[in-house]
This record gives C-alpha cells, structure tokens and sequence, in this order.
C-alpha cells in the first residue's frame, strides 16, 4: 500500500488539537472517533498502539462499512504520547501519532 492509500480522519479533534482521551472517551462526553480509509483494503483492520515512554501495547481490530471505510472509536489504555499503527491482512497501511490524557 502507498501513503496515498491511507488516510486517518480525526472527527473528534476540536480546533486542530489532536489529543484523545484515554479509554475512548473525554471527560465532556466526547468520543475519540477516527474514520480510517485504506484503499485497497480486504477484511478487518487492525491498529496496534505503542505508547512512547511506558512501551505499553494495545490492539484493536475494526470491521469495514464499505471497500475503504474503517470507522472506529479509539481508546487507548492510558495518557502518554500514542503511535496507531494501522494494517490490513497483515499489510502496514500507514501509522499517525497522537497525545493522549
């Protein structure tokens, strides 16, 4: 897959601040929602977590709504600075970058 395959939409990020809340949810009732689009695609997608300081992991695996769209609600276990690395079939599809607290 190339970069122009991916993209990660971040419909929770209010004023360009990308920072998500831990556990999916903020404390205002806002949910870390993230349409990721990947053409090409071919069954569930999988995002794999890496805090940067902890080194603490998480997964979760996403169902399409069509060829391309994988919406999700993005929770993360705890506050730090989170790497989503996102495959499909096993494929890197592409990775963004986000604080979380």
């Amino acid at each position: 897959m190339g970069t122009t395959d991916f993209v990660a939409v971040l419909f929770y990020a209010a004023g360009g601040d990308p920072t998500i809340a831990p556990g999916g949810e903020s404390k205002e009732g806002v949910s870390s929602k993230i349409l990721w689009m990947v053409r090409g695609a071919d069954g569930p997608l999988t995002i794999r977590g890496t805090e940067a300081v902890g080194r603490t992991e998480y997964t979760q695996e996403i169902n399409p709504v069509d060829d391309v769209s994988y919406p999700s609600i993005v929770a993360v276990p705890s506050a730090g600075c989170w790497t989503l690395e996102v495959s499909v079939a096993g494929r890197v599809a592409g990775s963004i970058t986000v604080p979380a607290r």
